[in-house]
């Protein structure tokens, strides 16, 4: 087996699945999907984080 063969199925496979990858990313069932997946970033679902101390601890630091 020569060493140029090898590497012209290598070729082979990573064509075929850089098609096959390229087929399931535009096919019409993953759109909706890719979508969702986009707004998740935007997606607020968290409660909000409060920075700092609040002023009930504000005041037991001043105390001690």
């Amino acid at each position: 087996m020569d060493i140029n063969f090898v590497r012209g199925v290598l070729t082979a496979v990573a064509f075929a699945a850089f098609v096959g990858i390229v087929w399931w990313a535009y096919r019409r069932g993953s759109r909706r999907r890719f979508e969702e997946a986009a707004q998740l970033p935007f997606a607020d679902t968290r409660p909000p984080v409060v920075h700092g101390p609040g002023p009930a601890s504000a005041q037991r630091g001043r105390e001690v």
